[in-house]
């Protein structure tokens, strides 16, 4: 469903084949560097090498957890992602007209997606 959803506001979808893979929120309730270097970062890297725009998410506690893990990454391993993760409500809601940019949806991220509003709001893709 998300792919339809995706295809139908025009983003251009790209696999890395892990996307069964957790963002590993449930193992840092019990152990969250297990989490992160095990989960979080592989997916991270695999993200990364795809040389993408953004990561786009239908879950919460991912998006969450993908920001969250790059800000740890950073001072546990310092490395920089600087990967935008962006919930697929948000780009529903740039769809139907809002402004992200005026909307400060940016404010609530810990990843950088204020390049990513911008071209949005462009229109370019």
């Amino acid at each position: 469903m998300m792919d339809e959803i995706l295809r139908a506001l025009g983003v251009e979808i790209v696999r890395d084949g892990l996307e069964r893979l957790c963002c590993g929120f449930v193992l840092s309730t019990i152990n969250d560097e297990k989490a992160i270097l095990e989960r979080s970062e592989v997916r991270l890297k695999s993200i990364k090498s795809l040389d993408v725009d953004c990561l786009v998410t239908p879950c919460p506690q991912c998006l969450i957890r993908f920001e969250y893990s790059q800000i740890k990454l950073r001072s546990m391993k310092n490395i920089k992602y600087d990967l935008p993760v962006l919930h697929l409500a948000e780009l529903l809601a740039i769809a139907f007209g809002l402004d992200p940019l005026k909307m400060k949806f940016d404010r609530l991220h810990r990843s950088p997606v204020r390049q990513v509003f911008e071209k949005l709001v462009e229109g370019g893709s």
